[in-house]
């Protein structure tokens, strides 16, 4: 009997000394981590960070946590992060962020808060620590932007899954319910008729291909620079109107998107009156894509193209408007 509560207890001992090893090991990497991009022109910093979870976890609780890249195109603020890990499976890890989280670019800055707001990643037990799969999920999310909208969603869920065949291919899976936009289009659809200012569903299924794999070297850098969007699938469920969207884009040399985006649209007159009053095409040119959209639609029922070309985008030959921006100029 004495051998056995030896055996323990030399087992007891051994697990003991790993979990603290361990636990300054995540303090050090973090604090290195820090330093290193700090050198590289980075604003790194935060408050405070601990490792605690003993005896099956190393739980990282960040406080104040701030990142702004040095030519100021990245930056996230963070009243708090937290990282959990099994001691035994360290390349599996629950994220939670609580508090606000505020992420900008050159561009402006969005901040988020939630409820639940949490997520869980799977990297490659490698040195590389390759991305393999990424979920997040929250509830009662606000997102406020600097640019004078907020959006709201009950539920919000998105995943993002390594390709097993080819590695710089990830699938992107979108899936929000009882969604609010910018009060201004919201409150034209409402005064159309639309009865509702709550989009009940937004899905989606994407592949996103990048120039290189995810990994901890590239996020170092950055993130790589993605080389096509093949939509799969976006549907959305508002009201009495539905819209579903397939297609395909890339980055296109001017800084611009380049591609086409097939639509399907059930009751598209109002949608167009909504498109109509935020518009800032000129009346005449509303008119003429109006009368080409009545030309095409089946009553209600509306099927179309939109093309992104050079800059501009297009339905059939008219100019409807400017094209998307890559986000990564």
């Amino acid at each position: 009997m004495r051998w056995l509560v030896r055996l323990v207890f030399i087992g007891l001992i051994g697990w003991s000394g790993y979990w603290f090893i361990g636990a300054k090991g995540q303090e050090k990497v973090f604090a290195q981590w820090l330093e290193t991009n700090r050198a590289n022109g980075w604003i790194a910093d935060s408050a405070t960070m601990n490792v605690t979870g003993f005896p099956n976890r190393f739980d990282t609780i960040i406080e104040q946590l701030e990142l702004q890249g040095p030519n100021g195109d990245w930056g996230w603020q963070a009243d708090g992060f937290q990282v959990y890990a099994l001691s035994y499976q360290p390349n599996h890890i629950i994220l939670a962020w609580p508090g606000k989280q505020v992420i900008s670019n050159r561009y402006g800055s969005l901040t988020l808060e939630g409820t639940e707001f949490r997520g869980s990643i799977i990297v490659a037990p490698n040195t590389d620590l390759t991305l393999e799969r990424l979920q997040i999920e929250a509830t009662d999310l606000s997102a406020i932007s600097s640019l004078g909208w907020s959006s709201y969603a009950t539920s919000t869920n998105m995943a993002l899954f390594q390709d097993t065949e080819i590695p710089t291919r990830y699938r992107l899976g979108l899936d929000f319910t009882d969604v609010t936009f910018p009060g201004e289009f919201m409150a034209a659809l409402v005064q159309l008729g639309q009865n509702s200012d709550v989009i009940s569903k937004i899905q989606a299924s994407a592949y996103i291909s990048f120039a290189d794999e995810i990994n901890r070297n590239t996020i170092n850098a950055g993130l790589p620079d993605w080389d096509m969007l093949e939509l799969e699938r976006l549907e959305i469920n508002w009201g009495r109107a539905n819209l579903t969207m397939t297609g395909q884009l890339t980055p296109a040399a001017n800084g611009y998107i380049d591609g086409t985006i097939d639509f399907t649209v059930e009751n598209w007159r109002m949608l167009f009156e909504a498109l109509r009053q935020t518009a800032t095409l000129r009346p005449s040119e509303l008119a003429l894509i109006e009368g080409a959209l009545m030309g095409i639609s089946q009553g209600n029922r509306l099927e179309f193209t939109l093309r992104f070309d050079n800059g501009k985008a297009y339905i059939g030959p008219f100019v409807v408007g400017g094209a998307p921006i890559n986000p990564v100029y």
